[in-house]
């Protein structure tokens, strides 16, 4: 498998999940004081923290292979 390959596997898992994870631990966060699950909420969550995610993921690729 190519390198730039692997490279952006893992800034895709990265994102997905980073942002999976954080959609749904605010949803029980929300859920526990009581407030109904809102699917725009959750969307927003995973989008914007999983954008956030990747673009971490990215840098430190980046960082690692340039040295």
């Amino acid at each position: 498998m190519d390198l730039k390959n692997k490279q952006t596997k893992a800034i895709l898992i990265g994102t997905l999940i980073g942002g999976l994870v954080y959609a749904v631990l605010m949803t029980l966060f929300n859920y526990s004081y009581r407030q109904d699950f809102s699917i725009g909420k959750f969307s927003a969550n995973f989008i914007f923290f999983g954008i956030f995610m990747g673009w971490l993921t990215y840098y430190n690729i980046k960082k690692q292979s340039s040295k």
